[in-house]
């Protein structure tokens, strides 16, 4: 259950991003879509980028309160919406279009490599994008 006040846990991305700005909150988030939504929208937003792999909630919040200064001052000093991405040791403001069009490539590369690693329905140890067995004609 989301704080009072606060969308409930597993709410959908819109209701989460209509309740930040309705509060004048900044997003903070990992997830692709989010980020994408966040941009399309003109939504300020902080981008936790572990370069694509899933940061541990512990992680997050020693990554959220090692640099929120740093993420307050990017905000304050930005002329309008911008996107934080925040890394492990350093952050940086960028355009919302530059962090859709990443966003939107990271998630392409991701689905790809999860399609690679499924198995095969046949047994086989994965499917190319064809659909077919990497196994088959051995």
């Amino acid at each position: 259950m989301g704080a009072e006040g606060q969308p409930v846990r597993g709410s959908d991305d819109e209701t989460v991003l209509r309740q930040a700005q309705a509060t004048n909150q900044v997003i903070v988030t990992q997830n692709h879509d989010m980020l994408v939504l966040c941009a399309d929208e003109s939504a300020p937003v902080v981008w936790l980028d572990p370069r694509d792999k899933d940061l541990r909630r512990e992680a997050m919040v020693v990554l959220c309160f090692s640099q929120i200064n740093a993420w307050q001052h990017l905000l304050d000093d930005a002329d309008g919406p911008v996107c934080i991405v925040a890394r492990k040791t350093s952050c940086e403001a960028i355009p919302l279009e530059v962090a859709r069009r990443r966003a939107l490539e990271r998630g392409k590369r991701r689905r790809r490599e999860m399609r690679r690693q499924r198995p095969a329905a046949d047994g086989g140890l994965f499917q190319n994008d064809a659909g077919s067995s990497a196994t088959e004609g051995l």
